[in-house]
């Protein structure tokens, strides 16, 4: 669609000579969900104040193509506040909603209609780069949208962090990384055992598998 689902008030607007641009940016956690905005003061929209504290820096790779492409954005977010260090070292992020809409203020600094959604998907990874000798420390964001399962193999990972997802709290998969020590021979057996068809050798087991 041509109008990308935006209201008739909101391109009207947009056609103007002049306008009043901002972004919002909610992350949404599993306890709770941030608003954000680059406007010069607090936006109130949709029941929520967007906050204008400086954190939310910018956004890159949003953009438009004819081609049929998963679009993937990097959103950068001030880490100087200790409370966004805390949120990607504690939090469970992969996988949890994020959005970005564009607005347009009136006089009044008040939102023009509904906000245009420009951005939904998913937050893939958390980085933290520190820069003292600049003085700068980014949280940088990676986000992808709902096309990007197009692309990963179907199927889970037999790990502690995947069963997590699925069954919190379960452990059958706490142990896997140990399972690398253990050696099958198949068809033969190394020395005698007590049990039958299996044989300890030091902090090694070999099991006998007969077909």
């Amino acid at each position: 669609m041509a109008d990308r689902g935006f209201s008739p008030e909101f391109l009207a607007e947009l056609l103007q000579s002049r306008n009043q641009p901002v972004y919002l940016v909610q992350e949404q956690f599993d306890d709770i969900s941030y608003y954000q905005c680059d406007a010069l003061r607090d936006i109130n929209w949709n029941g929520a104040t967007w906050k204008a504290n400086g954190h939310f820096l910018d956004f890159q790779g949003l953009t438009e193509s004819y081609d049929m492409q998963i679009p993937r954005v990097t959103v950068s977010i001030s880490a100087v506040d200790q409370t966004w260090i805390a949120i990607a070292l504690t939090k469970p992020y992969i996988g949890r909603p994020i959005r970005i809409y564009k607005a347009l203020l009136d006089y009044t600094m008040s939102v023009i209609t509904s906000p245009g959604l420009i951005f939904e998907g998913r937050m893939d990874g958390l980085s933290i780069e520190d820069d003292p000798t600049a003085g700068k420390c980014v949280l940088v964001m990676e986000c992808s949208n709902q096309w990007a399962d197009f692309s990963r193999k179907p199927g889970r990972h037999t790990n502690h962090q995947d069963q997590q997802v699925f069954f919190p709290g379960d452990t059958g998969f706490q142990f896997v990384p140990g399972l690398a020590n253990l050696n099958l021979s198949w068809g033969t057996t190394n020395g005698s055992s007590t049990v039958p068809g299996v044989q300890p050798t030091g902090d090694t087991l070999s099991t006998v598998i007969y077909d």
